[in-house]
């Protein structure tokens, strides 16, 4: 069964930021001195406001000013606060303080401006530095700063702190987080200041003051990089990694001969170099990456670490989890006639099975939609292709490949197509030489770079260390007194003694300990940096020890951040997103769809339960309230999730900011079967239109046919409508399962009776015994309601369901055959309604006879499994009885 894929970005408002455009931002060079140069600007434009305030301060003022002035300024908090909302007002202060302002401050503004955000922002941009003026004694239990005395200020006023002549301008310290400067100036303390605790927000003040230096020691060691090893089953990307192991000096020789003894005596003497990356006994016995495997590597640029993801269809979650955490990867390609297209092409024509989606091209799409901006196309076993070495089969797969990943946003300039064999190594670390046999026939035509050369010439990954801390949680375990957790820091820094909280539960634990898997940090003498090794920084892979919190609260695909509430990510269940659905996809979505949401660690079950509007692809203008979208569709839609996560926009955190949308395999059992009956209707047009306009005419049918879409809208209400009953929604249940499908499965009895579309036929017989299966099962629990619905509304959701299916038939048979009409069609309706009447335990409505007498001799004896019925019995002889009219689970069908 064919799945598709969505890919999220979530807006600044709703959860989504264009990234392509970020990622133009994100290329630029000047970008890097963009920061720095905005700072010098608010530095002098708050120069430029200190120096009217003051020569403000200077004029004449009137009497009774001054008296508010002096009434505004008093330190004395108020008795009485009033009553607010308060998480509006926390919402508020954060946005303020984002930036660069005090906590104080912010809530001063935000009083002044009645909690306008905008004009307490402009306020405080506009305001001098924050220096209290006093003009009128100070308490006497105040003590002066340093250098202040209670002599006669030089405002003449008595008893007032005369300041010390200043020495030198207040020092400026930018806040590298914020935009605004942050002004050191003397501030009136209590006396007990010294041994007051420090507020988390100057905790975080001060965790900032070293991110200068911090980026500083950066520029001086390698980069670091994660890259996620992709493609399709079988094409080679485990024996590639393990050569590049071996050729790096990665793996010792008699380990290399270890393996090649033990996979030969197996007779999988090839699968010696994989080993070296699929360490699991159950991958080395089936030949297949299961799990991310992650190695480390070093090249003169960069520290690697290398996630070897698996390729086969059954463990794209996996991929997904590796992909996430990547900033870079390599897509291996077998260039074998038969296995490139097998993982590429997704029709018969080109080489592939109908309806098969090939893991190259979902690998494509889903490292683009994670966060992987440079690829490497690595074109393997070039050796092995026919002929050897061949240039045309190389430039073949390049010419394919290029316009795809283009479609997919990737910028060409950063692809890399690289030709390669990962079994003999040629090409990997030593380039190709016509004086070697092995690779004299690469070296004829190609010039350019190895693969280590490539992956050295991936351009560092830009790291948000100034952000907020974001720690993403991939495994944990106990130690001592404490617990360790495994992870990758997102954005931000954090250092041993810091607070932290752990999210969704917001616990607060302490860092104890940081450990790092690798040597990191290399000064001028090439020794460990001590200092380095207590902080974890932006694109660090490392383990945190913390103290303070039960294992029980803690678990995988948590987030820890920095312990102030304001800089702490979002917790929701539910959100606005925007999507792009997958070419591919056979199966519309509608509103109601679930679906598997996969963000980094976790794989949470969701509902689609709005599309809010979808991208006209014509003209780019946005469409309202589409009933359906179907492959390819940009939209807007509402989520709601199983459970409450850490959602940030884009821009905010890209890790909490992007995630997979994926429906189809066992994991959503729930609905597993609505999915097949969905794709063998898609099969089903598939195969018996040929016209490729009037197919997508019949699939979008919802919203190109006014009677089918009637019907869906009928449906749809009892699942909106808010006041509707359970019974309500039951039996309404019961009509659709009942009546709506019963024209068109007799329309294709028919077609049977008279030897016509088999295989038509023979689907209909399942779906049709699994649609009786339903409606009885809704009938049954109806039946034990103790709240049941009048007989007079029963009968008003039966008929109003028979009159929109009577309409349908009439649309969907518009000339007589013999023996099939609509007249006799609504006939076998109305038979239909008075028999589902009779199993409400109502009184037939119809009186109706069945007009089709064939229908009560169908049976599918031999087709029959557990639960399974046979059709006839929709049409069971005395069902209309009274001593038929009593539903058991143990009737013997």
């Amino acid at each position: 069964m064919s799945r598709h894929r969505n890919m999220h970005q979530l807006d600044d408002d709703d959860f989504y930021d264009e990234y392509d455009d970020y990622d133009e931002e994100y290329w630029e060079e000047e970008d890097d001195d963009s920061y720095w140069q905005e700072q010098e600007r608010l530095k002098k434009e708050q120069e430029a406001a200190r120096q009217k305030a003051a020569a403000a301060k200077l004029a004449p003022k009137p009497a009774v000013k001054t008296q508010k002035k002096t009434v505004t300024l008093d330190l004395k908090k108020p008795s009485k606060k009033p009553t607010t909302n308060k998480a509006e007002d926390e919402e508020k202060e954060r946005l303020v303080v984002s930036m660069g302002f005090s906590s104080e401050r912010a809530k001063v503004a935000l009083k002044n401006n009645n909690g306008d955000v905008q004009a307490a922002i402009n306020e405080l941009l506009s305001s001098p530095s924050p220096v209290i003026s006093m003009t009128m004694a100070p308490p006497s239990t105040m003590t002066p700063p340093p250098g202040y005395n209670n002599a006669k200020s030089t405002s003449g006023v008595q008893g007032s702190w005369a300041p010390p002549e200043p020495t030198s301008k207040p020092k400026v310290e930018f806040n590298i987080k914020k935009k605004a400067p942050v002004v050191n100036t003397p501030v009136a303390q209590p006396k007990k200041a010294e041994t007051k605790k420090k507020s988390v927000n100057e905790v975080v003040y001060q965790k900032q003051k070293i991110v200068p230096e911090m980026e500083k020691k950066l520029k001086d060691q390698k980069s670091r990089l994660s890259m996620v090893i992709l493609g399709h089953v079988d094409a080679g990307k485990s024996t590639l990694m393990g050569q590049v192991l071996v050729q790096m000096n990665m793996v010792q020789k008699r380990t290399v001969s270890k393996y090649q003894k033990q996979a030969g005596e197996i007779g999988k003497g090839s699968f010696a170099l994989a080993w070296i990356m699929d360490e699991d006994e159950s991958e080395r016995e089936r030949g297949v990456t299961i799990d991310v495997a992650t190695k480390h590597i070093s090249t003169k640029k960069h520290d690697v670490t290398v996630l070897d993801a698996p390729g086969h269809a059954d463990y794209v979650p996996a991929m997904i989890t590796g992909a996430a955490v990547a900033d870079v990867g390599i897509l291996v390609i077998s260039s074998t006639r038969g296995e490139f297209e097998s993982g590429f092409d997704t029709a018969a024509g080109n080489g592939g099975q109908k309806g098969h989606v090939g893991q190259t091209r979902e690998h494509i799409t889903l490292a683009k939609g994670l966060g992987v901006s440079q690829l490497i196309v690595a074109v393997n076993k070039l050796d092995a292709a026919d002929p050897a070495w061949s240039k045309q089969r190389f430039d073949e797969i390049e010419a394919r490949l290029k316009p795809f990943i283009k479609q997919n946003g990737f910028k060409l300039n950063r692809v890399q197509f690289i030709p390669m064999s990962g079994l003999t190594g040629v090409n990997v670390k030593e380039s190709p030489s016509k004086t070697d046999q092995n690779s004299a026939g690469l070296a004829s035509w190609y010039s350019g770079k190895t693969l280590l050369e490539a992956i050295d010439n991936f351009e560092p990954a830009k790291r948000n260390i100034e952000k907020p801390f974001r720690f993403i949680i991939s495994d944990l375990y106990p130690e001592g007194k404490g617990l360790v957790v495994k992870g990758r820091v997102a954005q931000g820094h954090i250092s041993v003694g810091d607070k932290v909280a752990v999210l969704p539960v917001g616990d607060v634990a302490s860092i104890t300990r940081i450990d790092h898997g690798v040597a990191i940090a290399q000064t001028d003498t090439d020794d460990d940096d001590t200092e380095r090794m207590k902080i974890a920084l932006a694109g660090d892979s490392c383990d945190l020890v913390i103290t303070g919190i039960d294992i029980a609260r803690i678990s995988v695909g948590n987030v820890i951040s920095d312990a102030s509430t304001v800089l702490r990510p979002r917790i929701k269940k539910k959100m606005k997103a925007k999507i792009l659905v997958m070419e591919e996809l056979t199966v519309p979505i509608i509103r109601g769809s679930q679906v598997l949401m996969h963000m980094h660690c976790l794989d949470v079950p969701a509902v689609i339960s709005k599309i809010i509007s979808k991208v006209n692809k014509r003209d780019g203008s946005e469409i309202p309230k589409p009933r359906v979208l179907t492959g390819g569709s940009n939209a807007t839609v509402e989520i709601k999730l199983n459970e409450k996560l850490c959602l940030e926009t884009y821009s905010d955190c890209r890790s909490l900011g992007r995630f997979v949308l994926r429906r189809g395999g066992d994991t959503l059992q729930a609905d597993f079967e609505y999915l097949i009956l969905s794709e063998t209707y898609s099969l089903l047009i598939d195969t018996y239109v040929r016209d490729k306009k009037e197919r997508n005419h019949l699939l979008n049918a919802i919203e190109t046919v006014p009677c089918v879409q009637k019907k869906a809208e009928w449906a749809l209400q009892w699942c909106e409508r808010e006041n509707a009953s359970f019974a309500e929604r039951c039996v309404a249940f019961a009509a659709v399962e009942g009546i709506f499908f019963s024209g068109s499965f007799c329309a294709i009895f028919w077609l049977k009776k008279r030897g016509l579309m088999p295989g038509l036929a023979f689907s209909n017989e399942l779906i049709s015994r699994d649609e009786g299966l339903h409606c009885d099962f809704a009938c049954l629990l109806y039946k034990q309601l103790v709240n049941k619905l009048p007989e007079s509304r029963i009968l008003e959701i039966i008929t109003n369901a028979v009159e929109i299916e009577k309409e349908f038939i009439t649309d969907a048979l518009p000339v007589e055959l013999i023996g099939m009409n609509s007249g006799l069609m609504q006939q076998y309706i109305e038979f239909c309604a008075d028999r589902l009447l009779f199993a409400l335990g109502c009184n037939k409505h119809y009186g109706t006879a069945n007009p089709f007498e064939w229908m009560e001799m169908i049976s599918l004896q031999g087709k029959t499994n557990f639960f399974e019925k046979r059709v006839g019995e929709y049409a069971k002889s005395g069902v209309g009885g009274e001593e038929n009219h009593v539903f058991a689970m143990d009737a013997d069908f």
